[in-house]
């Protein structure tokens, strides 16, 4: 008889669902932290869009400006199709209203910054 067949099976199996669910977490978490990163890089690029838009008058497509940067830095999940499905994902899920307030004082914070730097 083998050491494992003489441990208590209800032990082992305890055992292994404890292994099992933190493993299953451990990926569900990483999951969504990356979810989180490009809904937060595309909240920042449209916020900063919109700041500009209110500024200059013009709209730059700030994901293609940095994205060279961004994948050379982080890898390949920075690339232009990411950073769009990131912008649909964002517009797809929008904030609450408070959130759209919260988001207007940033802009308006911003378009400050923006025309204070330019001068």
């Amino acid at each position: 008889m083998s050491d494992l067949q003489t441990i208590n099976a209800t032990f082992y199996a305890d055992m292994k669902e404890i292994i099992l669910n933190a493993r299953s977490n451990a990926v569900r978490s990483v999951e969504y932290m990356r979810m989180m990163m490009y809904w937060h890089l595309a909240s920042a690029f449209l916020l900063r869009n919109k700041a500009d838009k209110i500024v200059r008058g013009t709209v730059n497509t700030l994901s293609s400006l940095y994205r060279k940067e961004l994948e050379s830095e982080f890898g390949s999940g920075f690339s232009a199709r990411q950073l769009e499905r990131a912008r649909k994902f964002y517009r797809l899920y929008l904030p609450s209203e408070n959130d759209l307030l919260e988001e207007m004082k940033e802009i308006i914070t911003l378009a400050e910054d923006i025309t204070t730097a330019d001068y």
